[in-house]
């Protein structure tokens, strides 16, 4: 049995073979190394309907492709591809491509949350004909894994919130993920008993992401629904996707000059907020180039304030 992997186009083919393919065994006739099929061969994946679950094994570092299969009722409408697995401790990834095999390299769609077992993919606006899925697992703890996929048609709405909390001492801004996002939108935090939080600030990225900026401070802790009103006043909301808890604040100092030049950026009250770690080689010799490596990020549940 034969394997193919992505970067075909599934369809009707002839099968070639070739032995002794290195040269590496001495012979008289070198002409009889070469055969092919007498016949096409049908070469296709596993289809994946709209709206049944599919389930099926995967193995470590290995893939398996499915064929989504797009009718002309469907053009132009958003669909999202979910991938969960029965194992923990999975990591698995998640392409989509339309009208050929997807690899880890090309690909037209693609998993976004890194070291999980579950993904979403979104193609937010679907052409007619077919599109390819390939899942691809790792798993070094056990050989294979049980999946299951699921492709359906999705409208307005949001399927998920990044980060899922925020302290209530400054402003915290969060990646939205969904579908059929405009310009013009709302976000707001809302609960019957909490109150509302609206948005500071909204970017719409492209229909499927906008990032929100939330300013918590003095909110009510607790937990939140994120809502997004058009607008038509058309609204979508995850229930609780959103926790507010007590969270610490400060401000941005900046620097000065006089006779020469320095420059200190402080934000005042959240320094342990910025983490910074530096890779560098503990020495060297004189005029050589070497590579430094400065890693940064924010440890703590409130946005960092930009010096001005």
């Amino acid at each position: 049995m034969v394997k193919v992997k992505g970067d075909i186009v599934p369809g009707d083919y002839y099968v070639l073979v070739r032995a002794d393919l290195r040269n590496n065994i001495l012979e008289t006739d070198e002409a009889n190394n070469t055969t092919s099929s007498t016949s096409l061969v049908d070469i296709d994946v596993q289809g994946l309907p709209m709206n049944v679950l599919v389930s099926s094994v995967l193995s470590n570092n290995d893939e398996r492709y499915y064929k989504l299969f797009i009718p002309d009722s469907l053009l132009g409408e958003t669909a999202m591809v979910s991938l969960n697995s029965d194992s923990t401790k999975a990591v698995n990834e998640l392409y989509i491509s339309h009208g050929i095999l997807p690899t880890r390299v090309q690909h037209d769609y693609a998993f976004d949350r890194p070291f999980s077992r579950s993904q979403d993919v979104v193609v937010a606006s679907l052409d007619t004909g077919n599109y390819y899925v390939m899942a691809y697992g790792s798993l070094p703890a056990q050989k294979q894994q049980n999946i299951t996929l699921l492709a359906r048609k999705i409208n307005f709405e949001v399927h998920s919130v990044q980060a899922k909390e925020g302290g209530n001492t400054g402003a915290v801004t969060v990646k939205i993920n969904g579908a059929k996002f405009e310009e013009g939108m709302q976000a707001q935090l809302y609960d019957a008993v909490l109150g509302t939080v609206s948005t500071q600030n909204i970017y719409v990225k492209n229909s499927t992401l906008v990032y929100a900026t939330f300013n918590l401070s003095g909110a009510a802790a607790g937990q939140y629904d994120v809502k997004l009103v058009k607008a038509d006043n058309s609204s979508a909301s995850l229930a609780d996707g959103f926790r507010i808890t007590t969270g610490s604040g400060g401000q941005a100092t900046g620097g000065s000059s006089g006779n020469g030049f320095y420059c200190t950026i402080k934000n005042v009250g959240v320094e342990e907020l910025l983490g910074i770690s530096v890779d560098a080689p503990a020495q060297t010799r004189t005029r050589r180039v070497f590579p430094i490596v400065i890693n940064y990020g924010n440890s703590g549940n409130v946005d960092i304030p930009v010096p001005t």
